[in-house]
């Protein structure tokens, strides 16, 4: 056990910050040494040791309606408390993440769909495909993601798999209509640079009655 003090008291630390306590060896005869760590190392310790998962972004306002366009546009806000911005060399194999949004939408019957999962720099790590969806009026969506650090390098080395499901509410009877889906991005998805998440959505149809946008958009590391 190790006890560290401060005096005067501190309420932030700098990483190079030397914090120096007192370790007991022995509990019973009451010996004990000084030790010294700095306020990086013992911050490491804990987030290799202790921390496997915490949010990492949240949308704090409904994103902007993709309607009456055959354009893809951002799914997700572009107001957020967070980050969805990994740095240059921040990857770690075995790191996993886990998005998560719910939204509106509505459509004309038979209108398809597609929803693809990319970075800002235009890297494909996944796509839900044409789904071809019955109407919907103002009705709920979700799609829920995984996604998985395989290897990490530049482009042809790092390794990226990505799993989720799409579903939202039939206005007919109200059930779920869902699609799953599940990618690995082996030779474009480069972790020696910064990657940035992006979610876009696109019609095959321009109208007035198709529209989609998400309320909710939660981007977690659960590992």
């Amino acid at each position: 056990m190790a006890i560290i003090y401060s005096y005067p008291r501190i309420t932030t630390l700098n990483n190079s910050d030397l914090l120096i306590g007192t370790r007991f060896e022995n509990e019973d005869n009451g010996s004990a040494r000084s030790v010294s760590f700095t306020a990086e190392t013992i911050g490491q310790y804990v987030s290799a040791n202790y921390i496997t998962s915490y949010g990492l972004a949240s949308q704090t306002a409904n994103s902007t309606p993709i309607t009456n366009t055959t354009v893809a546009g951002a799914l997700n806000g572009s107001e957020y408390v967070g980050t969805l911005t990994v740095p240059a060399n921040g990857f770690s194999v075995g790191d996993a993440f886990n998005a998560y949004l719910m939204g509106h939408i509505s459509n004309s019957n038979n209108t398809v769909l597609t929803i693809t999962i990319e970075t800002v720099a235009g890297v494909v790590l996944a796509t839900t495909g044409a789904m071809t969806l019955a109407i919907s009026s103002d009705n709920h969506w979700q799609l829920d993601m995984d996604f998985v650090i395989r290897e990490v390098g530049a482009a042809g080395t790092a390794s990226i798999i990505t799993s989720g499901t799409f579903s939202h509410n039939k206005s007919a009877n109200n059930n779920l209509e869902t699609y799953s889906f599940i990618s690995e991005n082996t030779t474009t998805f480069n972790t020696t640079i910064a990657n940035e998440l992006v979610i876009k959505a696109r019609w095959t149809t321009a109208s007035t009655s198709n529209s989609i946008y998400s309320n909710v958009f939660i981007l977690n590391k659960v590992y």
